[in-house]
């Protein structure tokens, strides 16, 4: 009798150990849901980041925050007042990212030109004199914006994994893409687009909400995804003013002019 009790209770303990690994083998194959945190402001983001600073899950949640343009550029010659004396204005974030993403273009087609230089150079065998021929001294670029020298994929790619190994706030992305120079806006759009994903990401209303904007970060919403909308009372006014046009009565008139 005591051993077909034996064999009983070391059936039930088999059956419990299929039981618990199969359970840990299920929740393994779980899906951890992404969490998209957005508030109306940027201060309102650096307050809930620091909020995250103080829990226990500070050393183990990924997370990246973006804001716009403008909030991040660290390019002097780009981001600096307009106009000369009392004059003088901030670019708009309308403006500033028109002129980010002028240099960006800028850069792709100076690339595609050395790379298309090169392959006829070498198929025609030309040297470095023969290749000037036929250019007019002095002669420039038609384009207004050069390049910008913190775009760059190497210390992008760099300042995106020093992002995604702590929680670190906007001032805190910003001022480690001066340390390594990279663009901290093109930075933290690689580690949201990173294999090794973050848990959580932390925009503004209208980078989730405005589908070019949200496309172009790479943020997606999945089935399981969790969206935290801070201050959602003006939600409505953001959606509005995303989706809406200001014509003034000049605009009309120069309008009847061209007719």
């Amino acid at each position: 009798i005591m051993n077909d009790d034996e064999d009983i209770e070391e059936s039930d303990e088999e059956e419990d150990v299929d039981a618990t690994g199969k359970m840990e083998s299920k929740i393994g194959l779980l899906e951890l849901p992404q969490i998209i945190y957005c508030s109306r402001t940027h201060s309102q983001i650096a307050q809930f980041m620091n909020e995250i600073k103080k829990t226990v899950f500070k050393d183990k949640v990924r997370c990246v925050v973006v804001g716009s343009r403008k909030t991040m550029c660290i390019n002097k010659e780009v981001n600096k007042p307009s106009g000369s004396g009392t004059g003088q204005h901030q670019h708009t974030d309308t403006r500033l990212s028109e002129i980010c993403l002028e240099m960006a273009k800028h850069k792709q087609k100076s690339k595609k030109n050395e790379n298309t230089n090169m392959s006829d150079n070498v198929s025609n065998k030309k040297t470095v004199s023969e290749v000037g021929v036929g250019k007019k001294r002095g002669s420039r670029d038609s384009t207004t914006h050069t390049c910008c020298s913190y775009h760059q994929p190497s210390s992008e790619k760099t300042c995106s994994d020093y992002t995604l190994s702590s929680i670190k706030d906007i001032e805190e992305v910003v001022a480690l893409g001066e340390q390594l120079h990279a663009c901290p806006y093109y930075s933290s759009r690689r580690a949201i687009q990173s294999s090794n994903a973050p848990h959580m990401i932390c925009v503004p209303y209208n980078n989730l909400i405005h589908a070019d904007i949200r496309a172009s970060l790479g943020i997606k919403i999945h089935p399981n995804t969790v969206i935290v909308i801070d201050e959602a009372h003006n939600l409505v006014d953001s959606i509005t003013n995303i989706h809406s046009s200001t014509v003034y009565q000049k605009h009309f008139e120069l309008a009847s002019c061209a007719i």
